[in-house]
């Protein structure tokens, strides 16, 4: 065992974080290599084997993560049904008339196919072949095209039944239900802001976009959402049994894993193939996540024997930090984190460091994790690991969108988010006011 001094270690743990990345291994691994070296040097070999044994063994068996499987394959029997087009035909007929429409139409799709996705980078591969498609191929800039699509697939971070919700709520042991109806109105905001930078871009620099289309009427403009009616029943089933009380999170997800299986042969697209598809890609995103849960755990075990979420509210405390100064510190070293590490292990690490200095500043669990949210979902469209980048890069590239195209047309996007934040520090009740008329 080796005897060091708290931020002795916590430098040298920093330090073998970055050594790891850099040699390009998987975040997970990186994090669970740091994990049990670091209990290995500085508390013994048996505490490192045991408490790596112990993590497998507990963190895949919880009650909650179980709804990170079932969402998923909700979500993946939703995409098979082919609603993902008739969702964005939808909005693309209710945005007509309007200049950038399509653009417009996208945020909408985005908007509304969070609700039944809760990851960015699924609803962004979802929404983003028919999107981008339309949008490029009648004259939209590329750079808006990619950007659009790109800021709207991450609202599935922000608006329930968000997996970065589910995994805020297991680490930091708060209600996962009020987390998802925290969500819903800063998610609508920051939709709400993407549409507003849009207008306002198409505004200032009309080249963006085509010219204005032909007027429609109002019957064709809605007649379209007549298709979506399934999907928005279904969100509405989820989220309306979770507020009132009638379900957990993990017995929604299982309904609407019925709900969605029940849409798949009412749009006549379920096959025995079609369905073991979706169980595959399932599989490997739940044992990615799963992966990431029990190093993150393991680093985090780390973190504990060295008490280092202590130490670090007892120098906020004895420094005597104000609460708002505080909180930028974290927002702002999460949204500097959040380049190089991607969202899920960015939670389940840094949220077990700040959180005790949190509760310590009075800060609700609930509200908190609404806004680091928000950071977190700001880091998957940032270069240079931003996921949902990459996806758009390659949903994109038949197109000839490059990653360049992507970042350069997410990053202003960005600025509705940092609005949205602001918001939800300035007025805590845009966050709160759902939860806090729940049973």
């Amino acid at each position: 065992m080796i005897d060091l001094e708290w931020y002795v270690a916590l430098f040298f743990i920093i330090l073998g974080l970055f050594f790891f990345f850099a040699a390009g291994l998987p975040i997970a691994l990186g994090m669970g290599l740091v994990g049990f070296f670091g209990l290995f040097l500085l508390a013994s070999p048996h505490i490192a084997l045991e408490t790596f044994g112990m993590m497998l063994y507990t963190a895949p068996v919880n009650f909650l993560l179980l709804a990170v499987p079932l969402f998923v394959l909700m979500a993946q029997i939703i995409i098979f049904t082919g609603i993902a087009s008739d969702l964005y035909d939808s909005m693309e007929k209710l945005f007509a008339g309007f200049r950038a429409g399509l653009a417009l139409a996208s945020i909408g799709a985005g908007t509304a196919f969070a609700a039944v996705t809760g990851s960015g980078t699924a609803n962004s591969a979802t929404i983003g072949p028919v999107a981008m498609r339309e949008m490029i191929t009648r004259g939209y800039d590329k750079k808006l095209a990619a950007g659009s699509v790109a800021a709207a697939g991450g609202l599935a971070a922000i608006i329930p039944p968000s997996i970065l919700f589910i995994l805020y709520g297991y680490i930091a042991e708060v209600s996962v239900a009020k987390l998802f109806m925290a969500g819903l109105i800063p998610g609508l905001i920051m939709a709400a802001g993407y549409s507003a930078y849009v207008i306002l871009l198409v505004k200032l620099k009309p080249s963006v976009a085509p010219p204005l289309p032909e007027p429609v009427g109002l019957k064709e403009r809605l007649s379209p959402l007549i298709k979506i009616w399934p999907v928005v029943l279904l969100a509405a089933l989820i989220l309306g049994s979770m507020y009132g009380g009638v379900t957990t999170p993990t017995e929604a997800a299982a309904v609407g894993v019925l709900g969605a299986l029940i849409l798949s042969f009412i749009y006549r697209k379920f096959t025995l193939e079609k369905f073991y598809e979706a169980i595959k890609a399932t599989a490997k995103t739940t044992s990615f996540v799963l992966l990431i849960v029990v190093t993150a755990l393991m680093f985090g075990f780390l973190m504990s024997f060295l008490r280092i979420p202590w130490r670090f509210t007892e120098a906020a405390v004895a420094n005597e930090f104000s609460p708002l100064l505080l909180l930028l510190s974290a927002v702002m070293g999460m949204l500097l984190l959040s380049t190089v590490m991607s969202g899920a292990p960015l939670i389940l690490v840094i949220v077990p460091i700040v959180l005790p200095a949190m509760l310590q500043a009075g800060y609700d669990p609930i509200w908190l994790g609404v806004v680091l949210g928000i950071v977190v979902q700001m880091g998957e469209t940032t270069p240079p690991v931003g996921m949902i980048l990459f996806v758009i890069t390659g949903v994109g590239k038949p197109y000839g969108v490059t990653f360049w195209d992507a970042t350069a047309g997410a990053v202003p996007f960005l600025l509705a988010d940092l609005l949205a934040v602001a918001l939800v520090i300035a007025f805590p009740v845009l966050a709160m006011w759902i939860p806090n008329t729940m049973g």
